[in-house]
């Protein structure tokens, strides 16, 4: 077996743009239009999940996958094609898998300190950016808006460049009281 095409578009969780292309071939290298034999990926190196229909069945001697993606961040990840009978096919070179779309669902917030003195204290609050898979985003991230239903003042929020996105909040609050949030994700 041949790898005709590699994969593209390697973004955690998101179906790669070229789903891999596999040929099943003689010795003299002539695909066998004649094959309909069964073709299974899987990810032999590197850590991930690898989601979608891994085994299908060759259509005139080619294996043409599609709806496939990996889960998590990381490089060096290789897939393997096999089929009983026939020798294997890798993808070469390896490929790396990056973190998705900045998601507000899987996105978690930091407050500190936690507990502010009433009508005067501050708090920074911390949003660690995660894709839709839970993998930290380390830059980028798009817009975030940190949106409070209690009595205070927000900052602008800061860009700390790492992933992460901070804002100050300075309780105007007259008694003990739970300060909660939202968390947009804006592209």
């Amino acid at each position: 077996m041949v790898w005709l095409g590699g994969v593209t578009l390697l973004a955690a969780g998101a179906a790669f743009a070229q789903q891999p292309v596999v040929t099943i071939q003689d010795a003299a290298g002539n695909t066998v239009t004649s094959s309909t034999a069964a073709v299974t990926l899987a990810l032999t190196t590197g850590t991930g999940t690898l989601s979608g229909t891994a085994t299908i069945n060759a259509v005139a001697g080619v294996a043409t996958f599609s709806g496939l993606s990996l889960d998590l961040v990381g490089s060096n990840k290789v897939l393997t094609a096999t089929s009983s009978g026939l020798t294997s096919a890798t993808t070469s070179p390896a490929f790396t898998i990056t973190v998705g779309a900045a998601s507000a669902v899987t996105s978690s917030v930091v407050a500190s300190p936690t507990t502010v003195p009433i009508n005067s204290g501050t708090s920074t609050l911390t949003v660690q950016l995660k894709d839709a898979n839970g993998n930290n985003l380390t830059s980028g991230g798009g817009t975030v808006t940190f949106a409070s239903p209690s009595s205070g003042t927000i900052t602008g929020v800061t860009n700390n460049n790492n992933g992460t996105r901070s804002e100050e909040h300075t309780s105007e609050l007259q008694s003990q009281s739970t300060i909660s949030y939202a968390v947009f994700c804006l592209k």
